[in-house]
């Protein structure tokens, strides 16, 4: 018969396990509290001692925010390595409408990267340089930098066309190609057509021998419309653009679900060689038409790639929010980026200022402050993420 083991009491507990022990874990989460709150305060104390508070109504002195800049793209239409078309987008902050732009690659632009050279040719840029050396043209041309940038070709645009076929197009010509016995053949005859997405694509970039890009450019406004239209009416529009929140899908769902403004750059037919097509130039009449349109595409720019814009931190300092909406309309079309949007420490200030915080900006913040006639202040804190501080003062109000 096995033996019973007899039970041995356990012994009385440590009294340090018992009553230290549970004071210095209770100690330590009180220290870790105290420790947050003080960093918590470091962080929102500024450089001269003041405290900030979070202000979070957008009425009150104090408020500021970060904005994000307006979405930008480029695309790069390409086919066979070729550049047919170049199209600009910007879509609104809600998502619902926004602008579209088309460019020819026949365009000649002006540029100040080879002084000796008056203007170069877009399509030519992208064949020597690339869609770099098309950004920084395209760029220069708008005064905005753009959020994405991609080459687009006819597979990848046939795909995405193909997710609501058949589109209908009316073709004002008919599309013709060379055959071997020097003359042409019927592509594609002109009237109502209902394309599906491969052949939509290859209308897209279609260029009829010997024909003016001007025409080509057409089409390609018609076809950005006939398509955008077929997204809107479609009952899904992540099925319809694909579910991508990069890339060119939410610029087709923002345009499909509200106002979309599409149009081409004005420009002008110049016969650089009697025995070539003619290209085409903006002229004065362009050009002022693409300083307005960007301004209107694109409230919040960023910095070009070639050029850095000044960061503006823009505060109102009257009280009346429309002061600071005027002033950063201002201050774009000037060329700034601003990249934060507040309220005054206090409102009542009777004169507007720009103040730089680090010597290296005085230059840039002195051209600001003449450009819309403010007073120039040095207030350092050299480690602001952002160049300059602009804040509206009482001598602009109603402006």
């Amino acid at each position: 018969m096995p033996r019973r083991r007899r039970r041995v009491t356990a012994p009385a507990g440590n009294i340090f396990w018992r009553f230290v022990f549970p004071l210095l874990v209770v100690s330590a989460g009180a220290a870790v509290f105290l420790l947050w709150r003080a960093g918590t305060k470091a962080v929102l104390d500024s450089t001269d001692g003041r405290l900030v508070s979070v202000v979070t109504d957008p009425s009150l002195p104090g408020y500021e925010a970060f904005v994000d800049p307006t979405p930008t793209m480029l695309i790069a239409h390409v086919d066979q390595s070729e550049l047919v078309g170049i199209t600009v987008m910007a879509r609104t902050a809600l998502d619902k409408g926004g602008n579209l732009v088309v460019l020819s690659p026949d365009l000649l632009v002006k540029t100040d990267a080879n002084p000796g050279q008056t203007a170069v040719l877009l399509g030519q840029a992208f064949s020597s340089g690339g869609i770099d050396r098309l950004q920084t043209l395209v760029e220069g041309m708008f005064g905005f930098g753009f959020t994405e940038v991609t080459e687009l070709d006819a597979k990848q645009l046939g795909g995405l066309m193909a997710l609501v076929e058949p589109i209908p197009f009316g073709l004002a010509d008919d599309l013709v190609q060379r055959n071997g016995s020097n003359g042409v053949d019927v592509w594609l005859r002109h009237g109502v057509k209902e394309l599906d997405g491969r052949v939509a694509a290859e209308v897209f970039g279609f260029r009829n021998p010997g024909e003016f890009d001007a025409n080509r450019v057409e089409r390609q406004l018609d076809m950005w419309r006939s398509w955008i239209n077929e997204i809107a009416s479609a009952p899904d529009l992540q099925a319809a653009t694909l579910p991508f929140q990069v890339g060119i899908s939410p610029y087709l769902r923002s345009f499909a679900a509200g106002t979309v403004d599409i149009q081409a750059v004005p420009m002008s037919p110049v016969q650089m060689d009697p025995e070539a097509l003619p290209l085409y130039v903006t002229g004065t009449d362009g050009d002022a038409w693409i300083k307005r349109k960007a301004l209107e595409m694109v409230p919040l720019p960023i910095s070009t790639r070639a050029a850095h814009r000044p960061s503006v931190r823009l505060l109102d300092g009257t009280g009346d929010p429309r002061n600071r909406l005027a002033m950063r309309k201002e201050l774009v079309a000037d060329g700034e980026v601003v990249s934060i949007i507040g309220n005054a420490a206090s409102f009542g200030g009777p004169t507007t200022t720009v103040a730089y915080h680090a010597v290296d900006f005085r230059q840039k913040a002195a051209r600001i402050a003449q450009s819309i006639g403010a007073e120039l202040v040095f207030d350092e804190q050299p480690d602001l993420p952002y160049d300059v501080t602009v804040t509206v003062g009482l001598d602009r109000a109603g402006s």
